[in-house]
């Protein structure tokens, strides 16, 4: 799947985008529905910004994170 990600509107709105894997289409859909409801709240560990993307990658694969790693641009 292609995705078009207006990253202009995103930067001048001060938006952030966080990604998430999830399972089945399904699955993907209720979790949605949960963090738009404020059901699920995503527990951020660390945030980089995105010139740090190589340390960020680093410290996702030392696997010493609780929760989220995200990138901020």
């Amino acid at each position: 799947m292609r995705v078009a990600i207006p990253t202009g509107a995103l930067t001048m709105k001060q938006l952030r985008l966080q990604g998430v894997v999830v399972g089945s289409r399904r699955h993907q859909r209720d979790m949605v529905r949960a963090l738009q409801e404020n059901v699920v709240r995503p527990v951020v560990d660390r945030t980089f910004e995105l010139a740090e993307l190589p340390t960020a990658v680093d410290y996702f694969r030392s696997a010493q994170h609780v929760g989220k790693v995200t990138l901020s641009w």
